[in-house]
């Protein structure tokens, strides 16, 4: 009840934003005309090119921007894709797949609700036209997913029959997606998609990162403050990396064979 009040009042403040803001409640910044369009009305009026007119003066829908034919392409950019895929930056959520598919042997509400979650998060942006979500680490988009995927983990965790070899599979898949989220935690989270990254002649995933990690190059405010007068930004990546190896030890190993 109280969740659902806070919701309702933000969104209420949400309306009220763009009712000042825009000229409407309902209106979102994504359907005003933006500058490029202005500039072309200026020089459709300047030739008096009544089509091109008459076109931007259309207004946007923002129904538009979600297409069921974006759904495979998108699909595979939040998931795989190499620029943003989810299992490409963070395979330890593989394992939330195969605890979905446990706990689906029986089937209740909370996990329906959870399920669900995922599964709208999923849809509803990879029709969305930019599935890539801009310059980001990763897919962005999915940030409600990887909690409730996170869940599932556990649910993996807690009850796949191999117990050693499911908390080494776990071992693993944390040490790669830490070593990736980890540098780009250190250097920087703009990343640009591949569709702009190969026009820009830039790098489109976490080697972009890499690279500014062994040029010292950092937008941690901690390392550049504090840190960076005792180490460069590889010691001080090594030091975090092994204090949270050593927590995952300590958490799938050493507390278990305690209990």
């Amino acid at each position: 009840v109280a969740t659902a009040i806070i919701f309702f009042l933000i969104t209420a403040l949400h309306a009220y934003y763009n009712q000042v803001n825009f000229g409407h409640w309902s209106k979102l910044s994504g359907s005003l005309t933006g500058y490029k369009e202005k500039i072309a009305m200026e020089e459709a009026k300047l030739t008096n090119d009544t089509e091109t007119i008459k076109a931007l003066t259309q207004t946007k829908n923002i129904g538009t921007f979600f297409s069921e034919y974006s759904l495979p392409s998108g699909f595979v950019t939040l998931t795989v894709a190499f620029d943003k895929g989810l299992f490409f930056f963070s395979p330890i959520y593989l394992l939330a797949i195969l605890g979905i598919l446990m706990a689906t042997s029986t089937i209740n509400l909370e996990k329906v609700i959870l399920i669900s979650i995922s599964v709208v998060n999923f849809f509803l942006y990879s029709s969305w036209g930019d599935p890539w979500g801009g310059w980001a680490f990763g897919p962005r988009y999915l940030l409600p997913t990887m909690a409730v995927f996170s869940l599932f983990i556990g649910y993996f965790l807690a009850n796949y029959k191999h117990r050693i070899l499911g908390r080494i599979a776990t071992f693993l898949l944390l040490v790669i997606s830490t070593g990736v989220a980890l540098v780009g935690v250190l250097t920087t989270n703009q990343i640009p998609p591949k569709v702009e990254a190969d026009f820009l002649g830039m790098k489109y995933n976490f080697l972009l990162n890499i690279d500014y990690l062994m040029t010292n190059t950092s937008s941690s405010y901690f390392y550049k403050t504090f840190a960076s007068k005792f180490l460069d930004l590889q010691e001080y990546y090594a030091v975090l990396f092994a204090i949270l190896i050593l927590t995952y030890i300590s958490l799938l190993f050493i507390l278990p064979r305690k209990k």
